[in-house]
């Protein structure tokens, strides 16, 4: 059985010809492997820590900041413009 190229066909790869073949343009992706030569899994994403965040509305201490005001006003204001309450 011959191969659309005329070489009969072995089951080996037949390299390509240097003239028709493309230099790599792209470098190969860099993995990061463990001392067994295994792939190492992705780091975990940061999830809850469990902390409070400080850029809230209401402060550690539990003082309610500018923001909580401005939000207050935008949703009073809302809620009188569509007579309706919030949620």
């Amino acid at each position: 059985m011959r191969s659309p190229g005329g070489a009969k066909n072995t089951g080996e790869r037949v390299p390509a010809p240097g003239r028709d073949a493309e230099p790599h343009s792209v470098p190969a992706r860099h993995i990061a492997v463990g001392a067994d030569g295994l792939p190492q899994p992705a780091p975990r994403l940061g999830g809850h820590t469990g902390l409070l965040h400080r850029k809230g509305l209401v402060s550690v201490r539990g003082d309610k900041k500018k923001a909580f005001f401005v939000m207050q006003e935008f949703y009073r204001a809302k809620e009188k413009d569509t007579g309706r309450g919030a949620g």
